[in-house]
């Protein structure tokens, strides 16, 4: 099908020649350009890519034409589709014979889908089904029926993807940030994990708690498109997906411990909507925000939207025998402390409505040990004015072990390690499972190594608007 709109070409300097893959990016958002474009850049220099290219939607052109006056490398070329029909998320068949053309029709390509995740099953079942290399933003897929999303979708779909990548020889990963993350798996989870084997213990509790500090106003609900809440999901599918996988690379290690057993999971969740906004956020803190009068102090209109927060507390248990072996909360907030003094957005690319993350992981080892982090973003010192969304992180990690028991260990240790602005824990992360997948190395976090998670996000977006109802999936 012929596109409808002419390609454009970049008018900027020729990129840097090489001998490897073309890379198309599929939706190119402030985070793709934020956060990837080091790596693209890297790339290039090593020759894995020979270049790459930008496909995104009419309607985002000006945009997108204005984020690439920041970029280190320019794309060879950046093509703009149709957008897709109401009640379509992607444009398959105009991105097609784009794929086809950059491509000069040899299995050259790799595909980066960065769209908003409504899109992402269509545009990585086109790669699963043509066996080219992918590489998604989480979560990985975001099923809708009649303009909703509906989680009941989540697993079989995810499942059936898994199923046909599997028939071919590409490579399909999942960006996240949990799985090289310095303090949640560096830190945190490898520690713990070489304590269950040297004392034999499981973990007997997990508790996660991410405050991420969003603050939505009413008409930004009703109008947002990027992180949106008006198709019926929220905090759970925008950053909830990773601390769910998180959570599940923790509680998987109770394997170790137990490698011939079943084990079932158990959970119970409360969530609150926008439609509870002027209940927790009153008019008296509303009030505090400059131009407020702008915007009035009020609910949204519509009671359906995806939720802001979603507290949830489980048990995992052995399926045969029913004995208890780890007790945990899951607690996904983003009506908590974040930097917005602000009611209109400030004109900045990424980190607009202000966010400043807080996390605390502890994890428990039955009687013998136990280790608790928290990863935190503060604003940098030389902050520039309200709308520096500028942020640093640090965290601080720490150890309790009952040391009568060993007396080469301590009752309790403590370290802190610090990044600056730019280079946070989650960016290093996330770029880690970019750089391994674009240089073709294992990235650890392939398709199907989170099937676990999906159906623990199924679960828990299913209880998102059946709160108090008890839920037993399988795990893993």
């Amino acid at each position: 099908m012929p596109l409808a709109v002419p390609r454009f070409r970049c008018d900027l300097s020729a990129p840097m020649q090489a001998t490897g893959k073309h890379l198309i990016i599929v939706g190119f958002g402030p985070v793709a350009g934020y956060k990837y474009s080091r790596s693209i850049r890297s790339a290039i220099e090593r020759g894995d890519l020979a270049d790459y290219s930008i496909v995104d939607l009419v309607s985002q052109r000006e945009t997108v034409l204005e984020r690439l006056q920041i970029l280190p490398v320019p794309p060879k070329e950046v093509v703009f589709i149709p957008d897709p029909p109401p009640g379509a998320w992607a444009n398959i068949s105009d991105f097609d014979s784009v794929c086809n053309s950059l491509s000069n029709g040899s299995n050259s390509v790799r595909v980066f889908i960065s769209t908003e995740p409504k899109a992402h099953e269509a545009y990585l079942r086109y790669c699963i089904d043509r066996d080219i290399d992918s590489i998604v933003t989480k979560p990985a897929i975001l099923p809708m029926r009649n303009g909703r999303f509906d989680a009941s979708l989540l697993l079989p779909r995810m499942t059936d993807l898994v199923h046909c990548a599997a028939q071919g020889t590409a490579r399909h990963a999942l960006l996240c940030l949990g799985r090289h993350h310095e303090i949640y798996e560096h830190e945190m989870r490898q520690p713990v994990m070489k304590q269950m084997a040297e004392l034999g213990a499981p973990i007997t509790s997990f508790h996660l708690r991410t405050s991420s500090g969003v603050w939505n106003l009413a008409d930004e609900y009703e109008s947002r498109e990027d992180h949106p809440y008006k198709y019926g999901y929220g905090m759970l599918m925008h950053g909830g997906y990773h601390y769910v996988d998180v959570m599940c690379q923790f509680l998987a290690l109770n394997k170790q411990i137990y490698p011939d057993e079943d084990f079932e999971l158990e959970l119970t969740s409360y969530s609150a909507f926008p439609g509870d906004q002027t209940a927790r956020i009153p008019e008296t803190v509303h009030g505090r925000l400059s131009d407020f009068a702008d915007r009035p102090w009020r609910d949204p209109a519509d009671a359906n939207y995806g939720e802001t927060d979603l507290v949830t507390s489980y048990c995992l248990r052995n399926k045969r025998t029913k004995r208890v072996l780890t007790l945990g909360t899951l607690s996904l907030e983003q009506s908590t402390p974040g930097m917005r003094s602000w009611a209109p957005f400030p004109e900045v690319e990424y980190n607009k409505n202000g966010r400043l993350h807080c996390t605390d992981i502890e994890v428990a080892l039955s009687t013998a040990f136990s280790m608790h982090c928290r990863v935190i973003k503060i604003p940098v010192e030389d902050k520039k004015g309200p709308s520096d969304v500028r942020a640093r992180n640090f965290a601080r990690v720490s150890a309790r072990t009952n040391a009568s028991l060993d007396p080469s260990a301590q009752f309790y240790t403590e370290k802190t390690i610090e990044r600056p602005f730019g280079n946070s824990f989650s960016y290093t992360a996330e770029t880690d499972i970019f750089d391994k997948w674009l240089s073709g190395s294992t990235t650890g976090s392939d398709l199907d190594s989170h099937l676990t998670t999906t159906a623990v996000l199924q679960a828990l977006a299913e209880s998102v608007f059946d709160n108090g109802r008890q839920k037993v999936i399988d795990f893993p």
